[in-house]
């Protein structure tokens, strides 16, 4: 007797099931895809993903083919988030213009710094496109990003997975309280 392989989309998406039937609904899931997955597969797994209600799927195919992530948004009620390779506001213009996700990931170390990620946040707004920016460089740039993020109309999360308790304290000037789903915005 030979069992069948499964398919990418059912075995992606029961460890979705998984994590939502174990966490049940206290808290948001976001799915990072790393571009692996051509047209055809992607929409799969997003419908197969789509009952465990995940906030995003990031990157379903190569985030360099605007034309391909445009079919696979088109194409599935989740929103599609990318951007957090792209390294300019020109960059992100096809994306925007033929509605090709719904949430941008800029990095701020990959953007022009402070003043690129704001003016694409505002860029976005104008295409009712939500910002959940990247960070995993550290301490310094989670700070620059939160201070941008505090200020932009259409903020939905900022991205981190490198949270680790002790090196926002230590690196954080004046001091700094952790906490993995706040960021406190110093004001000086």
């Amino acid at each position: 007797c030979i069992e069948p392989l499964r398919s990418p989309a059912f075995t992606a998406a029961d460890i979705v099931r998984g994590i939502r039937e174990g966490g049940g609904q206290s808290f948001t899931i976001c799915v990072e895809m790393h571009g692996r997955f051509n047209v055809a597969t992607a929409i799969r797994v997003a419908d197969a993903m789509r009952p465990y209600d995940p906030l995003f799927i990031e990157e379903p195919v190569p985030a360099t083919d605007v034309g391909a992530m445009r079919e696979v948004q088109l194409a599935t009620t989740l929103a599609v988030a990318t951007g957090e390779r792209l390294r300019s506001t020109a960059e992100y213009g096809p994306y925007l213009e033929q509605r090709a996700c719904r949430i941008l990931q800029p990095d701020v170390g990959h953007m022009g710094g402070i003043t690129g990620l704001k003016r694409l946040a505002h860029m976005a707004d104008s295409h009712y496109v939500t910002v959940a920016p990247h960070c995993c460089w550290g301490p310094v740039q989670a700070m620059a990003t939160a201070h941008v993020s505090s200020t932009i109309p259409n903020l939905l999360i900022q991205e981190d997975n490198h949270w680790r308790t002790g090196v926002f304290e230590e690196t954080v000037v004046g001091g700094y309280t952790f906490d993995p789903q706040y960021i406190d915005v110093p004001e000086v």
